[in-house]
This record gives C-alpha cells, structure tokens and sequence, in this order.
C-alpha cells in the first residue's frame, strides 16, 4: 500500500483492521527520510506481528531519493520491538514471504518508491 504520511496509514490501518480482523500481518517497511517515520511507526505498531525494515536510494530526475536509514527507524520502534533488518528491499519482501504462514497478510507500505521497486519484482 502507499501509505506515505500519518492520515494515510491510519486509514490503511483501519482498513486492514476492518477487511481482516483475525489474520497476522508481517509489515515490510520503508518510509522516505523527509516523512514522520515516528507517527507513522506508533500507528503501524498494534497491526503488525512483525517488522521486516528496509530501504532504497533511487536516482530520479530530481536527484537521489532515499529512505530513513534501516537503523535509525529500528531505534524508532524502541527496544522491546523485534524487528529484522534487510536493506535490500527486494529480500526483505522475499523473507516476508518466507515468514508467513497460511493466512498472513503481508503488507510492504510507508513509500510508493519501496511498492516500485517490489511491483517490479512480483511482475518479472
């Protein structure tokens, strides 16, 4: 989902909360370093059963795009939060898949850059 700002993850969160009540959701992360990672990760953090954080750096037209780095959002999640760290974002879809189980959701959100770079993978 491309939940990029605060509004957007609640609504995301509600949906998802709504839409599937009793499945776990293993959350694949990214959030693009000019956004409130910290709002963000407080709405995210009663859905997930599990954190996999990642990152990317894309070259636009514009310049360099880059991700919070992977540690600064772990520090962010606090110190009684589990979280796997993979800065590749295409391995940490893969271990998000390798992680559910039956009926688990998998949700990459936090930047369209991070569903860019998964979507390309999934279709190829």
């Amino acid at each position: 989902d491309g939940a990029h700002n605060p509004d957007k993850m609640k609504a995301l969160v509600g949906a998802i909360q709504e839409i599937w009540p009793e499945r776990k959701v293993i959350v694949v992360l990214a959030i693009k370093n000019d956004k409130n990672a910290t709002e963000m990760i407080d709405i995210l953090k009663p859905l997930a059963q599990k954190f996999i954080l990642t990152g990317y750096r894309v070259v636009m037209d514009q310049g360099e795009i880059v991700s919070y780095d992977t540690d600064d959002l772990a520090a962010l999640m606090g110190q009684k939060r589990k979280v796997i760290i993979i800065n590749d974002p295409l391995k940490a879809y893969d271990e998000a898949v390798n992680k559910t189980a039956g009926k688990d959701l998998i949700l990459a959100t936090g930047s369209l850059y991070l569903l860019g770079l998964i979507q390309k993978k999934i279709n190829s």
